[in-house]
């Protein structure tokens, strides 16, 4: 088991169009992804780099890998509501 944590952050003044792109067109795209086998969004509640974060249980790395490869093929593109310069993707293993 695999997770990937995603910090996002919306450009400025599109965060309604950024979290209508999020829930409706992006997250169900990538539950789609075989592996995918659940993700949440988050909202920080206090100051800080990053306004979101979005969590995926993955069934391995690969799925990862998957899911970068259809973002790079454009099967999976972002919205342009997304500040790109700021998002950061990690993936964790259980130790």
């Amino acid at each position: 088991m695999t997770r990937m944590l995603v910090l996002t952050n919306a450009r400025e003044g599109r965060e309604d169009e950024f979290d209508t792109w999020y829930d409706t067109v992006h997250l169900p795209r990538l539950r789609e992804v075989p592996g995918v086998r659940w993700a949440v969004r988050y909202q920080a509640q206090g100051p800080g780099g990053h306004k979101y974060l979005a969590v995926y249980e993955l069934d391995n790395a690969a799925v990862a890998q998957e899911i970068s490869r259809r973002s790079a093929t454009g099967e999976n593109t972002p919205s342009d509501a997304l500040d790109v310069t700021t998002a950061k993707v990690t993936l964790w293993e259980p130790i």
